[in-house]
């Protein structure tokens, strides 16, 4: 009977530690996801400002749940090549590669947001300069994080 005791404990002990540890791992992974999120605003605002011209982010919320980076042309939009894989779009689908979703978008009542040579972000080229802070809400499993763009400075930060 004291040995069925000690089995049960240790069981519950482990238990435990897997719990922990599968938590650990949905909050990292949630927090990698928007990380790369805000980096990749950051960098659409940084090619703005470095070539003088509007880049932007469109996200598609769930279900979705991709955005991709665009040069905002007179013209049209077209893709922005993805830095870290020569020769592809920085075209991003969290639900296939992150396990994550995009659960909401607000970006001044739409779901773009554009900066200009300023680093300064629009609800689109030629629109109006975000009026409020922008917010795209990310969720995997239970847990969400938000990723909030600033008006007239462009800066991005993650909560």
């Amino acid at each position: 009977m004291f040995e069925l005791i000690i089995v049960m404990v240790v069981i519950v002990i482990l238990s435990a530690i897997t719990f922990v540890s599968i938590s650990f791992y949905a909050d990292a992974r949630l927090n990698s996801v928007a990380d790369k999120v805000a980096n990749d605003i950051r960098y659409a605002r940084d090619l703005a400002a470095s070539t003088a011209d509007w880049y932007g982010v469109e996200f598609g919320a769930d279900p979705a749940n991709t955005y991709h980076v665009f040069w905002d042309a007179a013209t049209g939009e077209s893709d922005v090549e993805d830095p870290a894989r020569f020769g592809d779009r920085l075209n991003v689908d969290l639900s296939d590669k992150f396990s994550s979703s995009i659960s909401s978008v607000d970006i001044d009542g739409g779901n773009k947001v554009v900066f200009d040579a300023y680093g300064k972000p629009y609800d689109d080229r030629g629109g109006t300069a975000l009026a409020d802070e922008g917010s795209i809400v990310l969720q995997s499993g239970g847990n969400t994080v938000t990723i909030y763009i600033t008006p007239e400075t462009g800066r991005v930060r993650v909560e």
